[in-house]
């Protein structure tokens, strides 16, 4: 899609676009929604303090967010291609697709952008003089550890001990079944 392409390009958007018409509706709702399912809150900068390199997570501006957030979509579309024998256009469609459904390749990289930032939410002091980014790092890395540790926070997720105390407590106190 670079060296001046513009008609293939176009030739390959006009397809991805017929194809999410026929199986989802609007396009531009559906194009929107999937933009704003992969547009990272925070990235990771490397800052150097005192002869050291850190990572630093800092805030992402709403232009960048949306550059970040399709160049996500289109480079997952490229990695989505098995093989060259599976189109450009239906390789997009899908990846848009999951963009929406907050599914593929490029919602993985958000989401391991957002890990990172909140794994090294520790340097945030270096990027900020008030404790407000602090803040902000630690509210994602809680929402970071509530998709990691979502079998924890499921309601439907039952643990062994859960399951043994349900026995327990269900059980006859006599021991025996009556019937």
């Amino acid at each position: 899609m670079i060296s001046g392409k513009r008609r293939r390009v176009r030739a390959i958007f006009d397809d991805t676009f017929h194809r999410l018409a026929r199986s989802e509706g609007d396009v531009i709702e559906l194009l929107v929604k999937a933009v704003e399912n992969i547009k990272p809150l925070c990235e990771v900068e490397k800052v150097k303090i005192a002869g050291t390199t850190y990572d630093v997570p800092s805030f992402v501006g709403r232009d960048r967010q949306q550059s970040l957030a399709i160049r996500w979509i289109l480079e997952g579309a490229e990695e989505g291609r098995i093989s060259k024998s599976t189109s450009l256009e239906k390789s997009s469609f899908e990846e848009i697709v999951d963009a929406y459904r907050q599914r593929g390749i490029a919602h993985m990289k958000r989401k391991n952008l957002h890990r990172l930032a909140s794994v090294k939410r520790r340097f945030a002091h270096f990027r900020w003089p008030t404790r407000t980014g602090i803040k902000i790092f630690s509210w994602i890395a809680t929402e970071v550890r509530y998709n990691l540790n979502c079998r924890e926070h499921d309601p439907t997720f039952r643990s062994f001990r859960h399951a043994k105390m349900d026995a327990e407590k269900n059980s006859s106190p006599s021991g025996g079944d009556f019937r």
